[in-house]
């Protein structure tokens, strides 16, 4: 919701919230938010892949509000891009863009989850370091 209000006048905010509604982004953390005591067999229809689609829009909202991202932001990125939610099925063909410098899409296909997140945010704060530091690469 802050990403919305602070990109809301200068078409930097994420792009789900232009397309469904911001307040349609926030349904799992209403639901959460409102639950009365005693429901315990209640529910809401959210599908878990949109999470992953949020944070990666959520990121791109932040580099264009602020720059650049994080090693953190940027090895989630890359992440997604290798294995994108059945949404964005054609982000997996410009996989190597978001990957570090010197990993192959084949090298990154091998590690499992946990290796890709230490790996990928090591290089890329090696990259961040060597050029020049702050947010922006």
């Amino acid at each position: 919701m802050v990403l919305c209000d602070l990109g809301q006048n200068n078409g930097k905010g994420p792009i789900i919230a232009r397309d469904m509604g911001r307040f349609d982004m926030t349904l799992v953390y209403d639901f959460l938010r409102h639950a009365e005591p005693g429901m315990l067999h209640d529910s809401v229809d959210f599908a878990p892949e949109f999470n992953q689609w949020m944070l990666f829009d959520g990121i791109w909202s932040f580099k264009r509000l602020y720059g650049g991202r994080t090693a953190f932001m940027r090895t989630f990125e890359a992440y997604y891009a290798l294995w994108p939610s059945p949404t964005h099925p054609k982000l997996r063909e410009k996989a190597d863009t978001f990957l570090p410098e010197g990993l192959s899409i084949e090298e990154a296909e091998v590690l499992t989850r946990s290796q890709f997140f230490a790996k990928g945010t090591e290089m890329f704060a090696n990259q961040i370091r060597r050029s020049g530091g702050g947010l922006a690469i």
